[in-house]
């Protein structure tokens, strides 16, 4: 995973607490659209997941298979969004982290934040669960309906 990779200024017209308002901003902004990214793939499951059984129960196979489909690519892409703002908020702490280094001699709030997070990730299935798990459950839940929905298509009898 990439981090930060800016230079952090060693000289005297280096502005910390401007830096370090920033990096905090930056923080406060990603680890938020993480917290939404969530909270919108839910809503887009739950919606598309209700589309698709009561296609089915309908007994409209293809358009329950074209809205499960579109419930797979924009999971998907939810997925990606995910995983894109949760490594910008690493990096974010991650150079809050050097800022402190620079400027403190002892571990100001993003080493603690940094040295919680550590603990709390260090658990893979915590680290599955929160950046894995809900979107394989929408994607398994979606494609087994798909299925189901193939199967009587192909065999109405079942």
């Amino acid at each position: 995973m990439d981090t930060i990779n800016t230079p952090i200024p060693s000289d005297q017209k280096f502005n910390f607490s401007l830096f370090y308002s920033e990096g905090c901003s930056t923080l406060r902004h990603y680890s938020q659209a993480v917290k939404n990214i969530r909270t919108i793939t839910i809503a887009q499951g739950l919606a598309v997941i209700y589309a698709i059984t009561f296609l089915t129960k309908e007994e409209e196979f293809i358009l329950s298979i074209l809205a499960g489909l579109f419930g797979l690519v924009l999971t998907c892409i939810f997925y990606f969004l995910h995983q894109h703002y949760l490594n910008l908020s690493i990096a974010s702490l991650e150079y809050i982290r050097k800022l402190e280094e620079v400027e403190f001699a002892h571990e100001g709030i993003g080493s603690a934040i940094k040295n919680a997070r550590s603990k709390f990730w260090s658990k893979w299935i915590v680290r599955f669960i929160f950046t894995k798990a809900l979107y394989l459950l929408l994607s398994i839940s979606m494609a087994t309906v798909i299925i189901f929905d193939l199967l009587k298509i192909i065999q109405p009898n079942i």
